[in-house]
This record gives C-alpha cells, structure tokens and sequence, in this order.
C-alpha cells in the first residue's frame, strides 16, 4: 500500500471522528483563568470567557465538519435530480432554464448572495444547499448528454423507458464513478463558505462552537492571544488540505484498501 492511500484512509477517519466530535455539549466558562496561555489545565489556552480552546476547537470543527456534510448531501440530491432533467430533455426549454438559472448563481460571489438571502430570512445553510448543486450539476450534465445516444440507453428507450428513466436507471450509474472524485474538492468549497459565514456571525449561536466562529478571535485580540484562534485556523487548514489531497488521490485512482 502506499503512502498517499494510508494518507487518505488517515483523512477520512479523522473527518469521521469530527463528526462524532460535533455532538459535544458546549464548554463551561471560568471567568477567573480568562485568555490563560497554554497550561497542564488547558493545554491550548483559554479565551475571552475562560473557556477552554482545546475542547472548543475539536467541538467546533466537528461541527463545522457536520454542517459541510449535510451541504453537501443535499447538494448532490439536488445536483444529480437536475442533472437528470437537463439530460432527458437536453437542449431544450427546460435544461436551457436550468442552465440559465445556474450561470446566475454563479455569476454572483457565493458570500455575497447569502448575505442577501440571509437577510430575506433564509436559512445560510439552506442556500448553500441550493447553490452548491451547480457544480455536480454540471459534471453530471456533460456526462449524461454523452451517454443519452449510447446503445444501451436507446435500447430502454425501445423497451418503452422514458428519457428520464432510461437516463436514471442505464446511465446514471455509469457516469456517477467519474464525478466522486470531485467531490471532495466541492466539499473543501463549502468548508471555506461556511466558515467564513461563522466568521461574520451568520452560523450558530454563541454558545456553540464553530471554527469560523472561533476565528473571530483573530480580529478582537490579534497576536495579543494567538492561542485562541490559531488551533481553529490550523484544523480548518488541514481539513482544507485533506479533501484537496482526497481529490488528487482519487483522480489518479488509487486502489482503497484496508490498512494492515
């Protein structure tokens, strides 16, 4: 087995665990050791409220990694159900409005158009959903365009398959492999977006810890305690760096296998 398949498996267990880190409780607060430095108590220091930076970082990158996921779950329902769409009736009304409706989007800055959207009243979490579909959206698009005139797909067609359905159950499963690999990459893009929405406040409550909430700290105390934000910067960094090598390790189709 190689080093970067090692690597990858090593990832993919961390991002499990921090999963499981985002049902943590939110930690106490003892306003007597405030903005403490590193110590054998709290090994990473403590912030404005006494809290202890160790336990908030962990809690809030399990967190953010909780709210990366679920993105990008609905994403790709999203993304695959108007991919499907866009290649039954390729070329037509209904995939021109779709492809309309995504070159919009797209042409806006993703902060700035949940912004808007969270000041209408909805959900940032939400948007992101409905935004990020675009990006699968378009992989899968350009794939089941190509497989819509294979053999196989107009052999359905003949048995009396619709073109959504001919599409969904022949060459779906087909052209989804070739699109995982870039998943990641798309999920390292959420990651970024919603931290920075956690960075200007448009996440979760106070009380919860968050890695772009806890990065708010950079701004309000600087080099004046860097224990309280650079672990939050270190983690989200190195979750950022995981999925981009998640992506160059599957491209190149490396074999996954159990370590051992």
């Amino acid at each position: 087995m190689t080093y970067r398949t090692r690597l990858s498996v090593i990832a993919t267990a961390v991002v499990g665990v921090t999963l499981m880190l985002s049902a943590l409780p939110p930690g106490r607060s003892d306003l007597a050791s405030r903005l403490s430095p590193p110590t054998f108590a709290h090994w990473l220091g403590t912030d404005q409220v006494g809290r202890d930076i160790a336990y908030r970082s962990l809690a809030g990158l399990g967190f953010t990694t909780r709210g990366t996921v679920e993105i990008l779950l609905l994403s790709t329902i999203a993304g695959v159900f108007c991919a499907l769409l866009s290649g039954a009736w390729y070329d037509r009304t209904l995939d021109r409005g779709i492809v309309l409706v995504a070159v919009t989007l797209r042409a806006f800055p993703t902060l700035l158009l949940v912004l808007v959207f969270a000041a209408i009243g909805f959900s940032p979490e939400f948007f992101l959903a409905l935004y990020f579909w675009i990006p699968i959206w378009r992989l899968l698009r350009s794939a089941l365009s190509a497989e819509r005139t294979r053999a196989y797909v107009l052999n359905a067609r003949l048995l009396g398959f619709s073109h959504l359905r001919a599409l969904a159950i022949e060459a779906l499963p087909n052209v989804v492999p070739g699109a995982l690999p870039y998943l990641p990459a798309i999920a390292a893009e959420i990651l970024s977006v919603q931290a920075a929405l956690e960075f200007l406040g448009f996440g979760p409550p106070l009380d919860q810890p968050s890695l772009g909430g806890t990065l708010l700290a950079s701004v309000q105390l600087g080099f004046a305690a860097p224990w309280t934000w650079l672990p939050s910067l270190a983690l989200l960094l190195a979750l950022i760096w995981s999925m981009a090598f998640l992506t160059r390790a599957s491209r190149r189709r490396i074999p996954w296998v159990p370590l051992g």
